[in-house]
């Protein structure tokens, strides 16, 4: 059940407009006292009527961050920490490179490679997070994380190729595999929904039903959906297993899966154990299955063709959790997806992976957004 965001103000501070405000001042004044623009009752009221106005528009706001529906940034987390919750923080991206070269050459902890820099973009580095050595082979496997956090570290692969200070002993470079794991700082809206989903689950907290193990999982830097397949080898067998996918709709690396693993069943602190005892849990991540979309679109004036998609490309994000749990990913949820994006008047032509039929979802597969091609009529 959806929850009813819009803010109304109370009505005892609903009208902040000075002039109406000024107005009313001028009236329970006496009646033998001059009330014209200019006259020394007018102007004397009209500061005050100023000052009444901006302490409402105040007063508003203040009253808006004590609920999570309207709050924001550090009044929203403040919310989030009295619900047990914390935003999550950007993570960093994180992969292997294969490093050919003389036998014995050394990259050590903090080592960088990077990106070819380009005229619209400088270089990403890479820094090694475990020493390594090229073996007899003349080959070794160096893993890197991004210097930097965010979603700029999520490189295709084979891209990085360099390194940032040259060393001798060298002679190719490259990731053979996408870098993934790159996420931004949870928003404002991500946290919020977590804050509203722990209050309408509270009754049932804590007992290790799929709701807990849902927000568990996301609690965790750079998760962004969490799937609870309970019971998934047998009934009485105690196994649960948790799908999930990164921040940016992406299969999850190991290393996220691990820390999704370890943030609930804490082998190594058993006090700080999120699980039911007995629970046996398994975390998994799906096989990524492109949706692109391709439609002629009608916009409402002043608002872009770029603005639209890229809100649009959120709300598909979002959809994306329930066509999982449906198995399909349904060509008239797309279709009123993009009808209710805002700005967009209507559509015509739209196609989901170059039909218009649904797209079968497998348990073992996650739609993820792929190219958005959304054409402005007037273009």
């Amino acid at each position: 059940m959806e929850t009813d965001t819009t803010y109304t103000p109370p009505e005892l501070i609903a009208e902040v407009d000075d002039d109406v405000i000024h107005a009313r001042m001028l009236e329970n004044l006496p009646d033998d006292i001059d009330k014209t623009d200019g006259g020394f009752a007018h102007d004397f009221t009209r500061p005050a009527a100023l000052e009444k106005a901006e302490l409402l528009v105040a007063l508003n706001d203040a009253i808006q961050v004590f609920f999570p529906e309207w709050s924001y940034g550090g009044y929203l987390d403040k919310l989030a920490a009295s619900a047990g919750l914390m935003r999550r923080q950007a993570t960093a991206a994180s992969g292997e490179l294969t490093v050919t070269g003389a036998e014995g050459t050394t990259f050590p902890v903090g080592f960088r490679f990077c990106t070819p820099s380009t005229a619209i973009a400088p270089n990403v580095e890479f820094e090694v997070t475990e020493a390594v050595t090229i073996n007899s082979a003349g080959t070794a496997t160096v893993h890197v994380a991004c210097t930097e956090t965010g979603t700029v570290g999520n490189v295709p692969a084979n891209c990085v190729t360099l390194m940032s200070a040259p060393i001798g002993g060298v002679a190719t470079i490259t990731n053979p595999e996408p870098i993934t794991g790159g996420a931004e700082t949870e928003t404002d809206e991500a946290l919020r929904a977590r804050i509203m989903e722990k209050d309408r689950n509270n009754e049932s907290s804590f007992v290790g039903c799929d709701s807990d193990y849902k927000r568990w999982a996301l609690e965790v830097d750079g998760i962004g959906t969490a799937i609870v397949v309970p019971e998934w080898q047998g009934a009485g067998t105690g196994t649960v297993k948790l799908v999930v996918m990164d921040a940016n709709g992406q299969p999850a690396s190991s290393t996220l899966m691990t820390a999704v693993y370890n943030h609930i069943i804490s082998p190594d602190n058993r006090d700080e154990r999120l699980a039911p005892i007995g629970a046996i849990l398994t975390v998994a991540t799906c096989s990524a299955v492109a949706i692109n979309v391709s439609a002629t679109i009608t916009l409402e004036e002043g608002v872009t063709a770029l603005e639209v998609t890229s809100a649009f490309t959120e709300a598909l994000k979002a959809y994306f959790e329930e066509a999982k749990a449906e198995g399909y990913v349904r060509y008239t949820r797309v279709g009123s997806v993009l009808s209710e994006t805002a700005g967009v008047v209507d559509y015509t032509g739209l196609l989901i992976n170059n039909t218009a039929a649904n797209i079968a979802i497998t348990v073992d597969d996650y739609p993820t957004v792929g190219t958005i091609n959304l054409t402005d009529t007037e273009a």
